[in-house]
């Protein structure tokens, strides 16, 4: 049954591990934030190779944009896309 912080969030765990008082203002769950630093980490790597390849272009290395940047893209949008 959904609670009132929404349908993924449990109302039991919406304050922080050492049980904060109800009077503050609720955290979020540790679950939701193991999967939000995931979220956020996958983002930044693939942010990180995007630069990458960028750069590659940019300096006209043909062959680190070829044998570097396309595996390292292809690897990450297989896994994660």
């Amino acid at each position: 049954m959904p609670g009132r912080l929404g349908v993924l969030i449990d109302e039991s765990t919406a304050y922080t591990t050492w049980n904060s008082p109800p009077s503050l203002p609720p955290s979020l769950p540790p679950s939701l934030q193991m999967k939000l630093s995931v979220v956020i980490g996958i983002i930044h790597m693939t942010w990180g190779i995007i630069l990458r390849g960028s750069n590659a272009l940019y300096f006209k290395q043909n062959v680190d944009f070829i044998f570097e940047f396309l595996p390292m893209i292809i690897f990450d949008l297989a896994l994660f896309g």
